[in-house]
């Protein structure tokens, strides 16, 4: 299947890891399961895999562990289709939001994209039967303890809930005629749960599956947040003037209920990049961080239905949507694995629990009564977990501030071993985290000791570490990142004259100036989709005027601080440079423009540095295409084995 034209939409994760005598294709494998969902009673598991770059949905007999292929997505669209979203319906229907690519118009528009409630049906006579919603609207509540129906929110001028029967809907595909009406015709006042004046774009459903609240856009360009216990005479609680808080530091909105009565899972969209998750009280005003992603962008919460506990995020990283499951113990830094239970039957007896750590690739298990039933699957090959790594983490005082790290050594016979420090992009609000990485392993399988290190700037530690890394591109993130290798470099199992520094975007920008402000530290440098011109890219044409606000902030105005913004660059620094370089950018990047690795080359050649580069054609930011991960890590393997012992 080609790669959508509309990236946002896949739900997969590019993510992979190697080890020692795995073949590299491994790593970059897509992943073999996404997410499992166990049906209301805990009879059926239905799971979300990804075979030959099409989705397709398996349903499994949790007595029997029987399974069956119950729907491949390919099928049902000539252009490309993906579903997220899945829940429960009820014990026979399983749920899921369809997304589909339409052709547009002819030299008019090229791609259109149709989203639809699809509801698929348990087979019958090996026949599965699919029904769909075509107005424009949103699942609200599966209503799992009720068959054959669910809520329906749709929006408009009046926005209204409608209580939906599976049976009267059309099924997928099937036109509507004289005698059928779209959606069975339910869009009507009987079937009314409830109406407000006003857009509501977000409704909030309470345990006991009422709906108490409700986020309403307002003409005047205000949004509030509605008690609707009365939906006749609806209760302000807070108001935002959308004008105001355009150009404000935070901006935090309800997404949905959370456990804590009386509390939301609220988000900040203020946030040039969405990566926080608030627990907020807007009667009270009482408010904290729950959790933290270093994913690109949160594009939508994973909801426990009958606790409202936060299981998870759907994220943007790498360029698509994909999961990612959050202990719910244990939201801290100093968690080393991931232990989650993501779903669960009506009375809890059957649970799906999720478990990844640093050298465990993600395993979804079926759990009774405390006790595991069976491993439904992996996320990726289990071959991966062969091999495994020993994960040291520890922190360093650097100019004022404790350093973390995260050191990954391979389990060989080797006495020490060679060192790659691998600095995290972003920089500002990102982290490095203990699980499990696709780069790390990768480099580990290659017999390499990698260290990861979370320099001022990295997110969660504290709002004041993060606030921390502002305008410290090239002086003191550098400093961290230099002192803290230093001091690992002294360790037994580390071979001190064998280290090199290898990062993608602001990880390669590191590696190209971390060797020209310390010539005595490393033997190599790998810079993948790195910045060479600050100034340059504080002027990126793809950057958005939030995007522009937060780098005049966090990174410098170039308008008024050119001659800084130059000092760091590296590109004005290649003759200091004494070590060989590698440079591989994507063609079409629009985070990162090709024209930082076309100006490092300019400089390299003026000065006859020892150098290789490479541009990957059609490559965006993140090289999420399988095929082009391996091209560039093969190149980075390939010069890795010339300068390293």
């Amino acid at each position: 299947m080609r790669y959508l034209k509309f990236s946002l939409l896949l739900t997969l994760l590019m993510s992979s890891v190697a080890f020692a005598r795995i073949p590299a294709d491994k790593f970059f494998a897509p992943p073999q399961m996404i997410t499992v969902k166990v049906s209301p009673n805990g009879k059926f598991i239905a799971y979300l895999t990804l075979e030959n770059d099409n989705q397709v949905i398996y349903l499994q007999n949790v007595a029997n562990k029987k399974r069956r292929k119950w729907l491949d997505i390919s099928t049902l669209n000539e252009e490309e289709a993906v579903v997220r979203n899945l829940q429960w319906v009820d014990n026979q229907h399983l749920a899921a939001t369809l997304l589909e690519a339409k052709k547009g118009t002819k030299d008019l528009i090229d791609t259109q994209v149709e989203r639809s409630l699809l509801i698929i049906e348990q087979p019958t006579n090996n026949k599965t039967k699919l029904y769909s919603v075509r107005t424009s609207g949103t699942l609200l509540d599966p209503l799992p303890q009720q068959d054959n129906e669910f809520l329906f929110s749709k929006p408009g001028v009046y926005s209204k809930v409608y209580r939906l029967k599976i049976d009267k809907l059309l099924e997928y595909g099937k036109r509507p005629g004289k005698l059928t009406r779209v959606d069975g015709g339910q869009f009507v006042k009987k079937n009314e749960v409830m109406s407000i004046d006003g857009f509501i774009t977000n409704w909030f459903i309470e345990n006991d599956h009422s709906i108490k609240y409700g986020l309403r856009y307002l003409r005047n360009n205000t949004i509030e947040l509605l008690n609707i216990e009365n939906p006749e005479e609806p209760k302000t609680l807070t108001t935002w003037d959308l004008g105001e808080v355009r150009n404000a530091d935070q901006f935090i909105v309800p997404v949905a209920r959370a456990a804590k009565p009386g509390y939301f899972y609220a988000l900040d969209r203020a946030e040039d990049n969405i990566r926080s998750v608030y627990l907020i009280n807007y009667d009270s005003g009482d408010r904290e961080l729950y959790f933290q992603t270093n994913s690109f962008n949160i594009e939508d919460l994973i909801i426990d239905p009958e606790s409202n506990e936060l299981l998870g995020i759907l994220t943007l990283k790498d360029g698509l949507v994909q999961y990612e499951f959050i202990n719910k113990d244990d939201r801290s830094q100093s968690a080393t694995s991931i232990n989650s239970v993501i779903d669960t039957s009506l009375n809890r007896s059957i649970k799906v629990a999720y478990s990844e750590s640093h050298d465990q690739v993600g395993q979804f298990d079926l759990i009774s009564n405390n006790r595991k039933l069976f491993t439904i699957g992996h996320r990726y090959s289990k071959e991966l977990n062969r091999a495994k790594s020993k994960l040291v983490t520890g922190s360093y005082p650097v100019a004022g501030e404790n350093i973390h790290y995260l050191l990954t050594l391979p389990k060989t016979a080797k006495a020490s071993h060679s060192l790659i420090l691998l600095p995290h992009g972003g920089p500002i609000g990102v982290h490095d985290t203990p699980y499990y990485d696709q780069v790390t392993h990768f480099l580990n399988n290659l017999g390499y000791a990698v260290l990861r290190v979370n320099y001022r700037g990295s997110s969660g530690y504290s709002k004041d570490f993060e606030e921390a890394g502002a305008k410290q591109w090239g002086e003191l993130i550098l400093g961290d990142l230099h002192a803290v290798t230093e001091q690992i470099l002294k360790r037994k199992d580390i071979n001190q004259n064998s280290a090199c520094v290898m990062g993608m975007s602001y990880g390669g920008y590191a590696a190209m100036a971390l060797p020209q402000k310390y010539p005595n530290t490393f033997k190599c440098a790998v810079a993948i989709a790195g910045v060479s011109d600050v100034a340059l890219h504080s002027f990126s044409p793809y950057m958005t005027r939030s995007q522009l606000k937060w780098s005049k902030n966090y990174i410098g105005d170039a308008t008024t601080e050119y001659q800084q913004l130059k000092a760091i660059s590296p590109v004005y620094g290649m003759d200091k440079l004494s070590i060989p370089i590698l440079i591989i950018h994507g063609e079409e990047d629009r985070t990162v423009d090709v024209e930082h690795a076309y100006r490092a080359k300019a400089m390299l050649e003026k000065y006859g540095k020892a150098f290789e580069f490479k541009v990957i054609p059609e490559a965006g930011h993140s090289f999420y295409d399988a095929e082009q991960r391996k091209e560039v890590f093969k190149l980075a393997q390939d010069f890795l084995a010339k300068y390293l012992r």
